[in-house]
């Protein structure tokens, strides 16, 4: 999954506390009962001098399929004792041993030398509640996008706002159901206050849920945290504009709020090149329409957007301004 390498060391760093904790309460538990069952004690003993006796056994040379009975057979009869032990204290056969939150990859992360599921889980946990806490996602869903705020009065296409914004949560809804890597890139377009940002939000939560790494976050600062990176004043270890390019659905919100200058353009039109090649869908949302966008990023810019991107228009009046009418 494309989310930022410091999502995944979180998660990794979050089950290594998981396991150190869970071995920790484990060896005070066994100590405790230690005290209580000294026998216990010696039954763990003599199983762990049973599992290295086959080595010992081929080393003298004894038969080994003998003394691998011999061996099984006593383990069997101290397994049986340990288990008697733990039934007379009212306690579960496994409480000597460590309860894990994943007991796949017992909280190490990996499983067979690869990643386990459980850290996809983890990161997209971490990547949700990041998200939440950069925006009003919690706020931001399809349920609560109220069409009841835009006009029904038709415009001079004959289509009213609401009936236009009704087919553009129809379209975000389908969207974030359906979405895949392979899903279009869309660019949401018009003025402030119409609910773009809220429909990116519910998009990027949804596809979130589904496992998918997203990266959502305002074209200022995620513009201003490339230039501080590129000219060494960033913090230490992060790659921004990789994490921007890698991840799974870019959300570049308020395109055209951020300072204007080379860098950004550049970075801008390297952003989406670089996605729209490997084939990594972005949703934009902006105020420009397509001549600034060309005006300020750079012909390529808005070629690359008119080529590649689903344009959704967003109309009527600033439903904020709406909300406040009606309270």
């Amino acid at each position: 999954m494309g989310y930022q390498k410091a999502v995944y060391d979180q998660a990794l760093a979050q089950l290594s506390q998981n396991r150190q904790k869970m071995l920790e309460q484990t060896s005070f538990r066994r100590d405790q009962l230690y005290e209580k069952y000294p026998r216990l004690r010696e039954i763990e003993a003599e199983l762990a001098q049973n599992a290295t006796g086959i080595t010992k056994a081929v080393l003298s040379g004894e038969n080994i399929h003998e003394a691998l009975e011999r061996l099984k057979s006593a383990s069997l009869t101290l397994q049986e004792e340990r288990k008697s032990i733990l039934r007379f204290a009212g306690l579960k056969e496994n409480y000597l041993e460590p309860c894990y939150s994943c007991p796949d990859c017992k909280d190490t992360g990996y499983r067979d030398g690869r990643l386990c599921g459980c850290v996809r889980k983890l990161a997209r946990s971490i990547a949700f509640t990041k998200l939440s806490e950069a925006s009003p996602l919690a706020l931001s869903d399809f349920e609560s996008f109220d069409c009841g705020y835009y006009s029904d009065g038709k415009d001079t296409s004959g289509v009213s706002p609401r009936a236009r914004m009704k087919n553009n949560l129809n379209i975000c809804r389908e969207y974030a159901a359906t979405f895949t890597l392979a899903s279009p890139s869309l660019i949401f377009k018009g003025n402030t206050g119409l609910g773009k940002t809220h429909l990116s939000l519910a998009i990027a939560g949804r596809v979130i849920e589904k496992g998918y790494g997203v990266i959502y976050g305002s074209a200022q600062n995620l513009l201003h945290k490339i230039e501080l990176e590129h000219f060494g004043r960033g913090e230490g270890g992060e790659d921004t504009l990789q994490a921007l390019i890698d991840c799974d659905l870019l959300v570049l919100d308020d395109l055209g709020a951020e300072f204007s200058s080379a860098f950004s353009a550049a970075a801008v039109y390297n952003i989406l090149n670089s996605r729209i090649n490997l084939q990594r869908p972005t949703i934009i949302s902006t105020n420009l329409n397509l001549d600034e966008i060309e005006k300020r990023y750079s012909d390529r810019v808005g070629s690359r957007i008119l080529g590649n991107y689903r344009a959704l228009l967003f109309v009527g009046r600033d439903i904020r301004q709406e909300r406040l009418k009606r309270k």
